[in-house]
């Protein structure tokens, strides 16, 4: 029997209709795979063997997704095929001590996304191993930095390098008399803040395209709600159908063929007025969303069920 383990949050918080990570497990018991559930503190370390106190999945019902999970198990993590780490953002203390330990059987067990990837890049700060594909971008740590920023860029949005979701997200524009006060509080609460130029195109839409393997798996359009500058799903935003143009998968090659190398295999790119502006590898959304849009493969795969397939293939051949 084919196990995997997913490092997410109690499923309890998950969206019943929307939830990536439900699609995923649904794939992987479509496939025959047990599936275990572990929450980030039930990775430990026992006897020196890094185990998961996983709870298994018994049950999933159709959308919107219910649960079934039996008891807490011990299990080694070296045990599983394939372990997606899921757990939402930002990787904060609570995240990178499981990170940590979960690197010790790295060489032995799939991941998707590496522990590694997630421990050293932001979903925010990896775009700029590609300046040229990124708005002008500070990143500050004082309000002398972060004033200076607003003035060279005159119309800028203020967002946090670690929270996720469109959280803490500011439209900023140089003379207004509240930008102090909003960088004041957002430096309060953050000890660093990116500062980019405000992309006006954001307004007809914020592309959302998964990237699997190093290649484009699909896309869809994420367009903001009336007088409201952020697309996020879940804060109003709605999804549309789109196709990556030509032009932008030419440009997106260089992303493409280095994110394996960084152990990034699954990965929602953020792409805005011709702008790469996030490369979501945390807890990467959008399978429910292409699923929704008619998105299948030419032999009628969903997007979940290549995702499984790309993973337990290249487990059985790595």
């Amino acid at each position: 029997m084919t196990l995997a383990l997913v490092v997410a949050d109690p499923p309890e918080r998950f969206d019943p209709i929307r939830e990536t990570t439900s699609h995923i497990v649904r794939a992987l018991r479509s496939r025959g795979v047990q599936v275990y559930l572990c929450a980030p503190p039930g990775i430990e370390v026992r006897g020196s063997e890094v185990m998961a106190a996983g709870r298994r999945v018994e049950a999933l019902s159709p959308p919107p997704f219910q649960y079934g999970l039996g008891e807490p198990e011990m299990v080694p993590a070296s045990r599983f095929a394939v372990i997606f780490l899921r757990h939402d953002p930002p990787v904060d203390e609570c995240f990178r001590a499981p990170l940590l330990l979960l690197r010790l059987v790295a060489e032995r067990v799939r991941f998707i996304n590496q522990p590694a990837a997630l421990l050293e890049w932001s979903e925010k700060t990896l775009p700029l191993l590609w300046p040229e594909l990124t708005p002008r971008t500070w990143i500050v740590s004082d309000m002398v930095q972060a004033t200076a920023a607003v003035a060279e860029l005159g119309h800028a949005v203020a967002k946090p390098v670690n929270r996720a979701g469109g959280s803490g997200v500011f439209v900023l524009r140089e003379g207004d008399p509240n930008v102090p006060v909003i960088l004041e509080e957002c430096l309060r609460r953050e000890p660093r803040l990116i500062i980019q130029r405000y992309l006006p195109g954001v307004a007809g839409g914020d592309a959302r395209i998964l990237v699997l393997g190093g290649e484009i798996l699909g896309s869809f359009l994420r367009v903001p709600a009336p007088a409201s500058h952020r697309a996020n799903l879940h804060r109003g935003g709605k999804a549309v159908r789109w196709d990556v143009p030509p032009e932008t998968r030419r440009r997106l090659q260089p992303v493409l063929a280095r994110l394996p190398s960084l152990g990034v295999d699954f990965a929602g790119l953020d792409w805005i007025d011709g702008h790469l502006t996030e490369i979501n590898i945390t807890s990467p959304m959008g399978l429910h969303e292409l699923e929704d849009l008619g998105f299948r493969s030419a032999d009628g795969r969903t997007a979940a069920e290549m995702v499984i397939d790309h993973c337990l293939d290249a487990g059985r051949h790595g």
